[in-house]
Formats: C-alpha cells, sequence, structure tokens
C-alpha cells in the first residue's frame, strides 16, 4: 500500500478527508490482484472520494497466495 499512499491522501484532498473510523477493504485474489474494494461505512461508496481511492487501488499489487485474502486499513485525515 505504501506505494498508493501519496495518491490516496490526494484523493481525500480533493474529495474531502474520510469520517473518523472510516476503513478501506480489499479482497486480494490468489493472483494478488484486488477482486473488490469497498469503504466501510458502507455510505461512503457512492461517494467521490470512494471512487478516486477505488480508482488507486485497481491498479495495486499484492502477494500471490492459495486463497483469497481479506485486507483492510484504517483510513486517516492527512496530516
Amino acid at each position: 500500500m505504501r506505494p498508493h499512499r501519496a495518491r490516496i491522501v490526494q484523493c481525500a484532498q480533493d474529495h474531502g478527508a474520510p469520517p473518523a473510523n472510516s476503513k478501506l477493504v480489499i479482497i486480494v485474489g490468489t493472483n494478488g490482484k484486488p477482486k473488490q474494494v469497498s469503504l466501510e461505512p458502507s455510505r461512503l461508496n457512492t461517494t467521490p472520494l470512494a471512487r478516486c481511492i477505488k480508482g488507486v487501488i485497481s491498479s495495486a499489487t499484492f502477494p500471490k497466495a492459495t486463497t483469497d485474502k481479506n485486507v483492510s486499513f484504517m483510513l486517516v485525515k492527512p496530516g
């Protein structure tokens, strides 16, 4: 995620910071590519912020695995 941090921060600067206790949830397929990306709380998923973050994460790669993995990150206001 580190390589994508600056672009995620830019999303927050462009579209507004996420509310407190927001999470980015990614289901990573066995090939290391995101299968599903969502934000929690779910009401955030239709916002410009979520669309921007999902666009950034869609190009991310993770280590390959034998099963799908659920990965989550807390979203914090950029400082």
